[in-house]
Order: C-alpha cells, then sequence, then structure tokens
C-alpha cells in the first residue's frame, strides 16, 4: 500500500494505492491517520480509486478513521471507491455512514 498526501484548503486528501487489507494497507492507514488526526486534522478525504480489494480489517480500518474523526469534532469523505467497495458498505450498511462522492472538487468542498 502506497499513501500519497495532499491538501487542498484545510483538507487533507490521502490517495490510497494498493489492497487496503489486514498487513498490507491497514496498519499504514492507521498510522498515518493517527499522526493527521494528532496534528490537527479534521476534514479528510480518503481517495480509493487505485484501490482494488478491500479486506474485513481495510473496511474495519476505514470505520476507525471516521470514527477517530468524528470524536474529534471532524468529517471522513469517501472519494471513487470501486464498486465492490460500494456494494460492501451498502451490504454492512456503513453507506450512510459516508458521503461518496466521484468528483474530487465537490469531495473537498467541506
Amino acid at each position: 500500500m502506497r499513501i500519497d498526501e495532499t491538501t487542498v484548503g484545510d483538507v487533507t486528501v490521502l490517495m490510497l494505492d494498493g489492497r487496503l487489507v489486514v498487513g498490507e494497507g491497514d496498519l499504514e492507514l492507521r498510522s498515518r491517520v493517527n499522526a493527521l488526526s494528532e496534528a490537527g486534522c479534521r476534514k479528510l478525504v480518503l481517495d480509493l480509486e487505485r484501490v482494488p480489494f478491500v479486506d474485513s480489517a481495510g473496511l474495519g480500518e476505514i470505520v476507525r478513521t471516521r470514527n477517530t474523526f468524528n470524536k474529534l469534532g471532524g468529517e471522513v469523505r469517501l472519494l471513487k471507491p470501486t464498486q465492490r467497495l460500494r456494494d460492501l458498505l451498502k451490504i454492512t450498511r456503513l453507506d450512510v455512514w459516508f458521503q461518496i462522492f466521484e468528483d474530487r472538487e465537490a469531495a473537498v468542498r467541506f
């Protein structure tokens, strides 16, 4: 898993590239999210366009990210998740927890 970071105003965008699975991407995402939340970031967009597969650990990490930011008064949005991830979010009813965007410009408008 590779994670690139960019900032648009006061919004941080994490561009994930690779599988978000146990032992591969979940710990990297957790580490990055912890650092961002400790640094005061409150608006986060997870760009999932280049994430071909998410297992239960990866999904758990996305939910943990949302909960971490929510507790701090922040928000996490999802950008361009694959159809498979959208289906998984819908099946687990987690789709109501996230705002999901296909357009980057719209996603960073908080």
